[in-house]
């Protein structure tokens, strides 16, 4: 029930920031979108827009102060490598392929379950696991990243979280 409440203003932030930060985006560059080509749909890495800027001019959650103080762990969202909001990814510096590919791995979860549910599960996870790399949704995009970067064979990232979705691991 907490998740649900909660859900509703992390959902309205992520819109938020997505749209006040999206007309300052760029396309992926072309060189890392034929990188990534062989694991996402074209139409995906064609929707996807990129903002670098350090630190992220992203304010915290309006109640980041409330996850701390019951002791969950969470990153100041500033200071943080990147983050996905939907179909746009917001980054301190240029990203390898392996930090671009985790954050494409949160864009196709986004496309699968939406804004608000990607958002509740996100919080649901955070409040279950009580770290951010145990949030569900994190740890198959550090799976997904794994298996990229060991580059044992091409996999299509869409199925892979689709299975995650009705395997119910979110």
């Amino acid at each position: 029930m907490l998740a649900r409440l909660l859900a509703i203003p992390v959902a309205a932030y992520i819109r938020r920031q997505r749209n006040r930060l999206n007309e300052q985006a760029t396309p992926i560059p072309e060189t890392a979108k034929l990188a990534m080509a062989p694991y996402f749909p074209i139409d995906l890495l064609n929707r996807v827009r990129i903002l670098e800027r350090d630190p992220l001019p992203i304010p915290n959650l309006p109640f980041t102060n409330l996850i701390r103080t019951i002791g969950l762990d969470y990153p100041n969202l500033s200071l943080t490598a990147a983050i996905t909001l939907d179909h746009l990814i917001v980054t301190r510096a240029q990203m390898p392929l392996n930090l671009l590919f985790h954050e494409l791995v949160h864009v196709v979860q986004y496309r699968q379950l939406g804004v608000p549910k990607f958002a509740r599960l996100y919080v649901r996870g955070l409040l279950i696991h009580r770290a951010y790399e145990k949030i569900p949704l994190e740890a198959c995009a550090f799976e997904l990243e794994s298996r990229y970067k060991r580059a044992v064979k091409n996999f299509n990232v869409e199925s892979e979280v689709a299975a995650w979705i009705a395997k119910d691991r979110f």
